[in-house]
């Protein structure tokens, strides 16, 4: 009968261990019933387990906002609350029978070190956790299928990320990986769809099975340079992926292909340059066809933009990047680089390395400039190579364009909008080929009686009167103001090249609407004004009488029956048709 007994103490005494009892429980700053036990002198947030299997799905769960305390008293003793039991607060999702509320946010004080496993599993309505910097430990699973769980801070106290901890969260859109990290466990961001981009620190050394797997959505990944080994199926079926960096100047060991099962292999893949040769010899990574060399991260870069092209030059901007210290500047014809064998960005890198980074060649500022002398009909190529300050090439730019047909003209497009009694809106575009553009504008009879009929006409009228203070070498937009009511106006732009020569002159004709704001169409037998946001229509009688916006929306439509007015929504210019009389355009002001 005696070892009866003691089979059954030990069994019971298994059974606390596995299902812990808790000790007493408390109210929340927040007003919630949290239960507690006590271990080592300090309070640790735990569940009532009452020792039967699962005991703790089985009772009312916190809902709404948690603050948990960072200390608690009972039976007059006061204890630090240090840590978050395994399962403590596991599926808070409760459901009809305890009120169907849920646990939205928690806040945990700064005197809890460790999270323990599944402590929020299955919280289907988290949405936010703040995690202190004195909390070290996140259990496995801890947030396993938070499926609201849009934003979580990891701490840069903790140096593991275990696995599953972060599984099916698909609505995290984010994650910062602290540089204290240095293991990434098994699906430990498996199937968090809302992630677009990570950046594994420098610090990480391992990124196991699954890590990020079945991440649908995840278009940009950056691996630091410390990483060693990445496992298994680590970024299996993530197929947004569409740049790839790996800082690591040894290519980390990738033993299976499921590792980027899905992942494209021609997407852009950045390496340390010294070490192209050596990923494209690396199991796995040798898959990968698209090398470039340099990396995204703590390198230096440079942009490029290429403008005003001709047939005999271009303009080149050249910004430098936050680690740049300078950079090595090379253009040519595509086929110069071709015969030269500079086809790929190693190639290039290495010639001007070797051949050409000299102080002479070395510009330490950002570049503004024209290429000149170039030839019609011809592709170059602009490439540019920049260093940090230990004199490491970065990540080169390359840029192609092709010169413009000689015979081609300069040109310009016009566009007039917004026409009222007194102004019109002018915009001008120049062509590919146009260097600058002379512009004038007056009415239509003072081009008439200074002779300005023709083409030939306004060239000369151009050539006499205009300077190069009249230039103007961009695209322009804006007012024409101060103009005559109920007036027909000429618009009339004379682009050149860069040779001077004169180019195709546009020409644009409008009439500004008359003093009350309608378009004059001509004699009609009704009346109309624009007044504080209305429009009066009179003796139009037995009319239609419709109201279009400019972009052919109807407003309002009636039968005119005596006077009619109508409430306009909004200022602008609108489109007034009566009957079978022709449309004009109204200027309406609330």
């Amino acid at each position: 009968m005696k070892k009866v007994f003691l089979l059954f103490a030990t069994l019971f005494a298994l059974g606390q261990n596995a299902f812990a009892i808790y000790d007493f429980y408390a109210t929340a700053p927040s007003g919630q019933t949290l239960y507690y036990r006590i271990s080592g002198g300090n309070a640790i947030v735990t569940y009532p387990g009452y020792n039967s299997d699962y005991a703790y799905y089985n009772y009312g769960k916190p809902t709404g906002n948690l603050i948990i305390p960072d200390s608690v008293t009972n039976g007059g003793i006061t204890y630090a609350v240090t840590s978050i039991d395994d399962y403590a607060f596991i599926n808070c999702d409760n459901g009809p029978q305890l009120g169907g509320t849920r646990l939205n946010t928690v806040t945990i004080p700064n005197t809890v070190t460790s999270i323990g496993v599944g402590a929020f599993r299955d919280c289907n309505g988290l949405t936010s956790v703040s995690i202190p910097n004195s909390v070290t430990s996140i259990g496995s699973g801890a947030f396993y299928d938070c499926s609201s769980l849009s934003s979580i801070n990891i701490p840069d106290s903790v140096t593991s990320i275990e696995g599953s901890t972060f599984y099916h969260c698909t609505s995290l859109a984010s994650i910062n990986i602290p540089n204290s990290v240095t293991y990434i466990g098994w699906s430990a961001f498996r199937n968090c769809n809302g992630l677009t981009s990570v950046t594994i620190p420098d610090s990480v050394f391992e990124i196991d099975q699954y890590a990020f797997a079945q991440c649908y959505h995840l278009a940009s990944v950056i691996i630091g340079s410390g990483v060693m080994y990445i496992r298994k199926s680590a970024f299996e079926d993530c197929h947004d992926i569409t740049q790839l960096t790996c800082n690591a100047t040894v290519p980390p060991s990738v033993p299976y292909t499921s590792t980027f099962a899905g992942v494209d292999r021609t997407i852009p893949l950045y390496v340390p340059i010294s070490s192209i040769s050596s990923y494209q010899a690396a199991p796995v990574w040798s898959e990968f066809t698209n090398y470039i060399g340099g990396t995204t991260e703590n390198t230096a870069t440079a942009t490029v933009t290429i403008s005003q092209i001709t047939a005999s030059s271009a303009h080149l901007d050249i910004v430098m990047g936050d680690n740049t210290s300078y950079f090595i500047l090379l253009y040519g014809s595509q086929s110069t680089f071709v015969q030269n064998g500079l086809t790929t960005d190693a190639a290039i890198v290495n010639y001007v390395i070797q051949s050409y980074d000299s102080p002479a060649n070395r510009l330490y500022n950002n570049t503004s400039r024209y290429l000149n002398g170039l030839t019609p009909n011809t592709t170059y190529c602009v490439a540019v190579v920049p260093f940090n300050n230990n004199g490491t090439a970065g990540m080169m730019v390359r840029e192609h364009f092709t010169t413009l047909n000689e015979t081609d003209p300069a040109t310009v497009t016009a566009t007039i909008s917004e026409v009222t009694a007194t102004s019109a809106y002018a915009e001008i575009v120049m062509g590919q080929q146009t260097s600058y553009f002379y512009l004038i504008y007056a009415p239509q009879s003072v081009f008439t009686q200074n002779g300005l009929t023709t083409d030939e006409a306004i060239i000369n009228y151009v050539n006499q009167n205009y300077g190069s203070s009249d230039r103007n070498y961009n695209n322009v937009s804006g007012y024409m103001n101060d103009l005559t009511p109920n007036t027909t106006y000429m618009l009339v732009v004379v682009p050149y090249n860069s040779n001077d020569e004169v180019g195709t002159i546009t020409r644009k004709q409008f009439t500004t609407l008359n003093n009350n704001g309608i378009e004059d169409v001509g004699e009609e037998e009704y009346a109309i004004s624009s007044q504080g946001g209305r429009l009066t229509v009179s003796g139009a009688e037995g009319n239609m009488v419709n109201v279009y916006s400019l972009d052919g929306r109807c407003i309002y439509s009636a039968s005119a029956k005596g006077t009619t007015v109508i409430d306009i929504p909004a200022s602008g210019t609108y489109i007034l048709k009566i009957g079978h009389h022709p449309a004009r355009k109204v200027v309406v002001i609330r």
